[in-house]
This record gives C-alpha cells, structure tokens and sequence, in this order.
C-alpha cells in the first residue's frame, strides 16, 4: 500500500523486523523506496522486506439485511478459522508452503493441518515439522510443512487451516467436527507356546498342526510364523483332530477362515491365541479403567483429555510381553494417548499413602510416544501417568504388550547374488575390532553413525563392482525395515537408486582406507522380498544396512498415495528363486 503502512524487514540471518513507513515511490518502474516513519527505521543488513498489515475488504449485506451499527468482528460461519493461501506443493507432496505468519499459529509438530482443495472439499493431513521460509521466487515469507514419510500433501491444495484445540505438546486435532470415532477394540493372549506345522494345503486352506491340545474345535485365530521370519495371523473356522489306532492324538488339522487369510505355503510354526473384543467407554471421572476391575475408576481427567473415547484393556493382561497385544480402528486422524499406572496409594489416609511404581516402561512405549507430565490421570487405586503418540494416526492401530521390554529384532534372510555369494552379519565400528565391509577386502568402517551401529548389514564383493544386472541383490526382511545403501561419494548413482532411495541427510561414513561413503535411505519403510540393481561400473561397491522401522511409523492404514497408479510394464524374478505356477 502507498502508505503509512507495515513491512517485515529481513536481515542475511533471516531476523524479523517490522518497520512502519510513511510513503513509498517507483523509480524507473522497476523499484520501489520505502521511506521510513519518523519514529522507526530499517534495521542495517536488511536483505528482504514483505508487505504486513490488515487487508480489508466491504462486504455488501444482501437483500433487506443490514450490518449491526455496532459491530466489532466478523467470522464466516462455513470457515470458522482463518484460512492460507498455499503457495507451492513440493515434489511427491513432500512440503506444503503457505502463506502464513510465524505467530505460533500452527504447532511445531508433528501436529495436523486442514487442507481445502480446488474442488472446495476439505481433508486432514499430518505433518512432522513447520518452518518459517523468507519470500523468495516461490511466494512470500511464511511457513513450510514436511510431511511424513509416505503421506504426501494433496497436490490440488488451494489453502490450509490450523485444527482446533491445539495445547503445549497436545493432540493437534480438534475435538469438534474432527473427534475420531473408535472401534474394533480386541485384545490379543497367546495360550501357549508354537507349535510346529507339519504340512500346508496346496491353497492354503488348512494346516496340519501339533499335537497340542490348546486349539479349539472351532473359532480362533493362530499366530503363524514363516521360514522367511514373517508373521501372518490366521482366522480358524473350525479344526479336526487326527488320532493314532489307539486312540493318541496324532496332529491337528486347521481349517481357516473361507475367504480370510491362508495358511502361508512355508509356515514353520502356529501359535494359539484368545482374541476378546473390548469395551470403548469415555474417559470421564467416575468411569471404569478396565473391563475385568469395575471398581477401579477415574477419579480426575485433565481437560485435554476429559471426554475423549477411551478403550478398555483387561487389567490381568498387564504382564503381556507380546509385541501385538491391543488394537482398534480410529476413523479419522488422531493422537493416541497412553495410560500407565506408575504409583498406587491408598486413599484411607489423609492425604493419600502412596506408592511409586519403577518398573520400566516397554521398548514400544518408549520408541513411539511421548511422556506428557503436565496431564496426570488419578484413580481409585493411585496413579497413571500419560504418554502422547509422536505422530498422527488413522486407520488400524495396533499396541505392543506391558511388559514387551525388547523389541522384535529384524531378520535377514535368503540372501542371493548374481555375483560373489552376499554375507549378512552386523555393522560394527573398526575400533570394535571385527567385521569387514566387504568379503573380498580388508575395509572397516570409521565413525558409524549410531543409527546404523550394530544393525544387519549385508556384506556384498569389491569384485562386483562393475555389475549391471538390474537384480544383482535380493534379500528377505522379517519386519518393516529402512533399507540404507552405503556407496563411494565419487561415482554416479545409478538409475535405480535415484528412483527408490533418497539422501540420508546428516549421515555419512569414512572406512579405514580414506573412502567416504554416502547413505541413502529407502524412500518408505520395505517388508518381505528386496530387489537391488547393480553397482554399474562403479570403483568401489556399496553394502547394505537394514534397520527395524519405528512401530510408529506402520502402525496405520495410511492413505493411498494421490498420484495416479503406474502401470507394471514388466514382472523380473531374482535369479536363484522359482517362478510358482497358479497351480
């Protein structure tokens, strides 16, 4: 505006200013001087400057309606929040910029932003971080999102909005319009041990098993793990017992589920177990904190949480070190929030005795949520502390057990190459003493990152370098992996890993003979069979290092991405694997 009026001044360090002027003139059409008020100046370095201030606009009362005289604010009643303009949609829909102060408005994160597309629909989308960006040729000064891995922002986004109901480290989602609904609570027991299975049905339609008496004639589910290291849950229609002439049970025979999941070809064992649904109550004070203890109720809930749907576990479950003990489905993006007892007093006296819990917390509550000492949840019975999930979540969320203190660890198997014969063992620093990078040199690494210290590592051939078969390298993973490729920053990047893996931005690594080596990350989390191109004609080979995905990062049923499906032009099997026929 021609002024007086507001601009924000940036320095070369991108320190905000703002500085009132009074006027501003054009010089050659090409430049505009802004001249300062009498009381402000433009701080010395300023690189940058971006129009501030109110925008106003008349709105015109339609028909016989008018504006109260009195009048002192004004809110549309379909856009209960201010809404920005977005500038730009990264690549992939990995940013999302918009046009918006740095005033706290939006949470650091990670948090959620409602975005409005073209066609005037609204959705929630997650992010992980927020920062403030100087004007430059993509738009003016405001904010940058970065979405989590795998949940791109909707390329057709025309402005985005804060959700309400934001608090210090709180849940980012509004407890209005956007309250997740849950439901398909169950809980998960394991009866015994696994059992070894002795043969499976040609289309997976039954198992022979055992003996074992633990499975039932009929319902259930088993746990069944293959000879790859995966784990499959089966639904059990019904079983038959297979007994010897004189009458010694001999085997079981399950039979799954019609049209649920089969028994996979390579299974090695089952396990039994007791699925329960449970209750989904609210947490109020008054209500009950597990299905089997009704006399153990809230007493006070804080606000952030008072009202929200809460599931209710059963309180002898609390010895479980299962990795999958609860699950349900959340409609709708969500925070989760955990409950842990961590002290029982006794309220006869005044005021209460009580006792401090110091067991520790399990390995998944520690990875993938955050202690929130500022909310405190007392019952009948003493105690619980809160923990906030670091990251959003929809769709089908499964919890790990109490006492699951050691996380699954991730499995490598069925390693083949078309070269020399991969080796899978550990990455370990040179100064531990042991373990070379590759298996025909004498290479160590210096410096590991502690990131990949100590995880699987696949040791490939120096000799192989020059490789240019597109499956040089496939691999099974027993879980959810991030797959680094760790290569000599001196030569190109072959096409195939341009197309799956990124930089690994902060991580790098010398080896012992003064070779530095790049990291590149897998773009989204791998499970099961991976496939790797050759070094092409490279000096030095890469090596493979696969590290287990936080629980955090798979535990939803995260949306299809928004580009459109790619059609498979070609189906390549690794070489040293079979090709099943459909009989």
């Amino acid at each position: 505006p021609a002024g007086p009026a507001t601009v924000i001044a940036f320095d070369g360090n991108g320190i905000k200013s703002v500085v009132l002027y009074d006027s501003l003139e054009s010089v050659d059409s090409d430049f505009l001087v802004l001249h300062a008020g009498a009381r402000s100046k433009f701080p010395k370095g300023v690189v940058q400057v971006a129009a501030a201030g109110k925008h106003e606009v008349v709105l015109i009362a339609r028909g016989s309606d008018d504006f109260p005289p009195d009048a002192e604010e004004i809110m549309p009643l379909d856009s209960p929040q201010a809404s920005f303009l977005v500038a730009t949609v990264g690549t992939a829909g990995r940013t999302l910029r918009i046009d918006a102060p740095d005033d706290g408005t939006f949470p650091p994160g990670p948090a959620i932003i409602r975005i409005i597309l073209a066609d005037s629909s609204k959705q929630l989308a997650a992010y992980d971080s927020v920062a403030a960006v100087l004007p430059d040729s993509s738009g003016a000064a405001g904010l940058i999102f970065t979405a989590p891995p795998n949940l791109p922002f909707p390329s057709t986004a025309t402005r985005a909005q804060p959700t309400a109901g934001f608090a210090s480290g709180g849940s980012g989602v509004s407890f209005g319009e956007d309250l997740p609904v849950v439901s398909d609570a169950a809980s998960t027991e394991a009866l015994g041990p696994p059992a070894a299975v002795h043969s499976v049905a040609k289309d997976g339609s039954s198992a022979a098993v055992g003996p074992y008496s633990l499975f039932p004639e009929a319902g259930g589910e088993v746990n069944v793990l293959s000879r790859s290291g995966d784990t499959t849950k089966v639904q059990i229609d019904w079983s038959e017992r297979r007994v010897s002439a004189d009458g010694s049970l001999i085997e079981h025979i399950l039979h799954a589920t019609p049209g649920g999941t089969p028994f996979p070809s390579n299974a090695l064992t089952a396990q039994p177990l007791k699925v329960e649904k449970l209750q989904v109550g609210a947490a109020v004070p008054g209500a009950a904190v597990y299905t089997d203890d009704p006399v153990h109720q809230l007493l006070t809930v804080p606000d952030a949480l008072k009202g929200l749907e809460m599931v209710l576990n059963d309180n002898a479950a609390r010895g479980s070190s299962q990795e999958e003990v609860l699950a349900f489905t959340i409609r709708g993006w969500s925070k989760v929030f955990i409950l842990r007892p961590d002290a029982t007093c006794d309220h006869a006296t005044l005021p209460p005795t009580c006792t401090y819990l110091t067991a520790d917390i399990p390995t998944w509550l520690a990875l993938d949520f955050l202690p929130r000492p500022d909310l405190s949840v007392s019952t009948t019975d003493g105690s619980m502390a809160v923990f906030e999930s670091k990251r959003p979540a929809q769709g089908r969320v499964t919890l790990g057990g109490n006492a699951a203190l050691s996380p699954a660890k991730l499995a490598i198997t069925l390693a083949i190459s078309s070269g020399r014969a991969p080796v899978v063992s550990n990455a370990t620093d040179a100064d531990s003493g042991k373990g070379n990078i590759y298996t025909d040199g004498g290479d160590f690494f210096l410096g590991l990152p502690t990131v990949l210290e100590g995880q699987a590592l696949i040791r490939t051939a120096m000799s192989d370098s020059a490789s240019t078969d597109p499956s040089f390298l496939a691999f099974d993973l027993s879980l959810p992996a991030d797959v680094f490729i760790l290569r000599d920053n001196s030569q190109g990047i072959p096409a195939w890993m341009k197309e799956g893996y990124v930089d690994a931005f902060g991580l790098e690594v010398t080896t012992n003979t003064g070779k530095h080596m790049d990291v590149l990350k897998s773009r989204v989390p791998v499970r099961g069979r991976v496939t790797m191109g050759g070094n092409e004609n490279g000096p030095s080979m890469y090596v493979v290092i696969a590290v287990p995905t936080p629980f955090a990062s798979r535990w939803s049923d995260f949306p299809a991405a928004a580009a459109a499906p790619v059609p498979v032009s070609a189906i390549s099997v690794p070489k040293g694997t079979d090709w099943a026929s459909p009989e």
